[in-house]
């Protein structure tokens, strides 16, 4: 599992582009998935966290459930991050978007997410 990119296996199925809030949102349930690339669009008026955790959706509660791993964005910024060795979750894949690193106030930020399942 993990490896190098492989821009061959990558279709538009392994894309998940929204506007991401307080809200969580399953971007797959599937336990075996690796994250390539991710593009946060901060459009708030504060620095906002994209909060992101290797469970499905069904076991997180926003602001209780530690995200496994947390991007800060400045106000008005983006970042891009892309993944030399992808990123494995072995549970799901659920991100939220907030205020505060483990919080709950939503922030709304448009998120773009390259990910394939792992055989």
């Amino acid at each position: 599992m993990g490896g190098a990119w492989d821009v061959y296996a990558v279709s538009a199925a392994n894309l998940y582009s929204a506007a991401v809030t307080g809200t969580k949102a399953e971007v797959t349930d599937d336990p075996n998935s690796l994250i390539f690339s991710i593009h946060i669009a901060n459009g708030t008026g504060a620095t906002a966290y994209l909060q992101i955790f290797d469970l499905d959706a069904d076991n997180v509660t926003v602001g209780t459930t530690a995200p496994t791993y947390v991007f800060a964005v400045p106000t008005l910024e983006t970042a891009n991050l892309f993944f030399e060795k992808p990123i494995q979750h072995t549970t799901g894949f659920t991100v939220a978007s907030t205020t505060v690193r483990d919080g709950a106030v939503s922030a709304a930020q448009d998120v773009t997410i390259i990910y394939k399942h792992s055989a």
